[in-house]
């Protein structure tokens, strides 16, 4: 399944064992059903945060699921999960203990769970549709469609390449968003200072999209994937560029609004002393020149 999902996204595995953790739940005797059962709602808070699980240190852009196989201990054999009303959902493992080793159709079915989960979050169904169904049609025919095959991968090739071009036009539109918002900025602030690095990216990401575009029509999914991550990348880095960011939230106006009630009081006083000095000079030059007049 880890192999299907590489023309999407880079996923790696790690597996961990943790020997004799304790649950948050502690699992009640039923006497009704002869086992130990523990309800469907406590099931959210049934890890417990001293369980030392591996989180590795990974980029913001990069995230880290636990699928989590809890082997109860021998004294809470069996376990049942029971819904709302009381009814069972699912019987563990008989009295298999955290030395034994997990039967392979047991492991079948726990592996199943977790491709089912992988599947949802994926955005597609958790089970792949398998049975066939009729659909009657306006004109009186019943149409059967049934379900294409799935691989022991637990995704069909028609399933991923329905990811792909979900993924291409995802892509693409973020990428021509960040470029238009971009846009939209150096046309509202004419005096924001743009760098032909940033003139060069914005470039490369058009033509990038330009590829994969042609690549769309050619029917060449995996090469347009590969070219509109990359652009999507590209305007990213244009758009947040630390230039065009600082140049944003410290425009022209606030530079005004921080500088003028340090300046204002200092050219307050060099004008009003200015204009005395003017006015003095205004003074004793009439005066002057009256002096002058009276002496003709």
């Amino acid at each position: 399944m880890i192999k299907a999902l590489q023309p999407l996204a880079h996923v790696s595995t790690d597996s961990q064992v943790l020997y004799y953790t304790r649950a948050r739940s502690t699992p009640k005797w039923n006497i009704e059903m002869n086992a130990y059962s523990i309800s469907r709602h406590d099931l959210p808070f049934f890890v417990d945060s001293d369980w030392n699980l591996n989180s590795p240190t990974t980029p913001a852009d990069v995230h880290t699921l636990h699928f989590v196989v809890y082997v109860p201990p021998k004294e809470h054999c069996p376990l049942i999960i029971t819904s709302s009303d009381g009814k069972a959902l699912r019987l563990t493992a008989g009295a298999a203990s955290p030395h034994q080793m997990i039967p392979p159709d047991e492991l079948n079915i726990l592996m199943a769970v977790v491709a089912a989960q992988l599947r949802g979050l994926i955005g597609l169904r958790p089970v792949p549709p398998a049975s066939a169904c009729h659909t009657p049609t306006p004109g009186g025919f019943t149409v059967a469609l049934r379900g294409l095959p799935v691989t022991a991968s637990a995704l069909a090739e028609w399933e991923v390449d329905v990811l792909i071009r979900r993924r291409v036009m995802e892509s693409q539109t973020r990428a021509l968003h960040s470029l238009g918002s971009f846009a939209d900025i150096v046309r509202k602030l004419p005096s924001i200072v743009v760098l032909d690095q940033i003139a060069s990216q914005a470039a490369e990401a058009l033509s990038l999209l330009q590829a994969a575009r042609e690549g769309i029509a050619a029917g060449w999914y995996d090469v347009a994937i590969h070219d509109t991550q990359k652009a999507q990348a590209v305007a990213d880095d244009v758009f947040f560029h630390p230039t065009v960011l600082a140049q944003l939230y410290f425009p022209g106006e606030q530079k005004l609004a921080v500088y003028l009630p340090i300046t204002f009081p200092i050219l307050t006083t060099v004008v009003a002393r200015a204009a005395w000095e003017l006015w003095h000079w205004y003074w004793r030059r009439t005066g002057a020149l009256a002096q002058r007049l009276k002496t003709e």
